[in-house]
């Protein structure tokens, strides 16, 4: 994403003397600090941007319509870079790094809107040489008032990257992109009351700050979802490496899926909710609980044991359809057949079901 800041300047003097002797003269814009030549951060087709400069009516006064285009490179600034004018809401997270550009101009004192449209391709001797970006958007300021002898600094404004719509006086713009997850399931088949942990490892280009979300899409009710607490397991390429896990106990034997969501995050919350556009990223996934009885079988003791590397813990509290009540309680469809040989009455036949250990 990129942010565009606007200067408001006053007229040098030479300038506000051919205003007074009723001339009309092109202001000198130009990009402010070094240049770069990509976005080596997100990789996006953003080489600089295309401002055009329009006066309006500050109070409804007449005007006489006019505007200034300019092109400008990057700078090879990373912004806010503890500057107090860019961390202002609702600009990047003081920790983030984002990249932009700087256009400062001179103008007769009056009001002004700035739109910024990230280039692909520019010239900046000729601001009519450009091609627009095929991954950041276009963005637009309030009304700017410039005033005599000032340099007016805007809010700086934010274009996302990988959607449509972008944003100078001096206007700094900045890069954002939406974070990227991986996602790790301990255990997708498991059974009723079984805990399944589910992790999600996080980084963002910008190393903004997250929120992330685990919910369920469908399938019946289960009977927790716990989430944990996001922690910072690894730190490359100037970004912090973020890990959070959550543990799922289903309660009945069915599919369910599941969601983890992760958005990047500004001073007034979702990056995605400031700018009107996607900055997140997401995978869905399935738990399936089965029904079988436990893998189970006699030691040479004559004890009903788990079977060699099973570990089957079930939740504490939540209630589970044991192998009794499955085949001898009459209430599930299974086969007569079946249910005469496995139990006496209501009573479950352990030697029938289980096989011995050895």
């Amino acid at each position: 994403m990129s942010l565009l800041s606007v200067s408001r300047l006053a007229a040098p003097t030479a300038f506000a003397v051919a205003l007074l002797a009723g001339c009309t003269t092109a202001p000198d814009g130009f990009g402010t600090g070094a240049l770069l030549s990509t976005d080596y951060f997100g990789d996006t087709d953003v080489v600089g941007f295309h401002s055009e400069v329009s006066n309006v009516s500050c109070a409804g006064e007449p005007i006489v319509p006019n505007s200034w285009a300019f092109n400008v490179n990057l700078a090879d600034n990373i912004f806010p870079g503890m500057v107090t004018h860019v961390e202002t809401v609702p600009d990047p997270d003081p920790d983030s790094r984002h990249l932009g550009a700087d256009l400062f101009v001179s103008l007769e004192p009056g009001c002004y809107v700035v739109q910024a449209t990230p280039a692909a391709s520019l010239d900046t001797d000729d601001s009519a040489v450009w091609t627009p970006s095929a991954d950041c958007s276009t963005v637009s300021s309030d009304s700017i008032e410039v005033v005599d002898g000032w340099t007016t600094e805007a809010p700086v404004l934010v274009s996302q990257c990988v959607g449509d719509p972008i944003g100078a006086l001096d206007q700094t713009v900045v890069l954002n992109h939406p974070p990227v997850i991986s996602v790790t399931i301990d255990e997708k088949y498991n059974y009723e009351c079984e805990t399944v942990e589910a992790c999600v490892t996080v980084y963002d280009e910008d190393d903004d700050p997250l929120e992330i979300s685990f919910s369920k899409l469908s399938g019946p009710a289960h009977f927790s979802l716990d989430q944990g607490t996001a922690e910072v397991i690894g730190f490359e390429a100037g970004h912090r490496i973020w890990r959070q896990c959550a543990q799922i106990t289903t309660r009945f034997t069915a599919s369910y899926e599941y969601d983890i969501t992760v958005w990047d995050l500004g001073p007034q919350g979702r990056f995605e909710d400031v700018t009107g556009q996607d900055s997140h990223d997401y995978l869905h996934f399935p738990v399936h609980t089965n029904w079988v009885e436990e893998p189970l079988c006699f030691d040479a003791g004559g004890n009903l044991v788990e079977a060699p590397g099973v570990d089957i813990t079930r939740a504490p509290g939540c209630s589970w359809t044991d192998s009794e009540t499955y085949y001898c309680s009459g209430n599930y469809a299974v086969d007569p057949v079946v249910a005469s040989y496995l139990c006496d009455g209501s009573d479950l036949i352990e030697e029938a079901l289980y096989p011995s250990c050895d």
